[in-house]
């Protein structure tokens, strides 16, 4: 793999407190909102979920490790048209 192509952001504690105050004013608003779903994902990794086309007969296509479905909790962005 070549990492000199790679590009990481790293976030400072001012760009982070002001991501922070906008996601909260928009979440205070209901812009945004938390809604519980469910999601694909192998049993050890618990940050990790898969699209359903990243699984082939209950089985993770790169790793081959079963997956399981779990209950979780995510935001939501509402879609505003007027």
């Amino acid at each position: 793999m070549d990492w000199s192509t790679r590009v990481c952001y790293l976030y400072t504690r001012v760009i982070t407190a002001g991501s922070s105050a906008v996601y909260q004013v928009c979440f205070e608003q209901g812009v945004i909102y938390r809604k519980n779903g469910t999601s694909l994902g192998p049993p050890l990794t618990q940050n990790r979920a898969l699209a359903n086309e990243q699984v082939i007969d209950g089985r993770g296509w790169r790793s081959g490790a079963l997956i399981e479905k779990r209950g979780e909790s995510r935001c939501i962005t509402s879609v505003i048209t007027d």
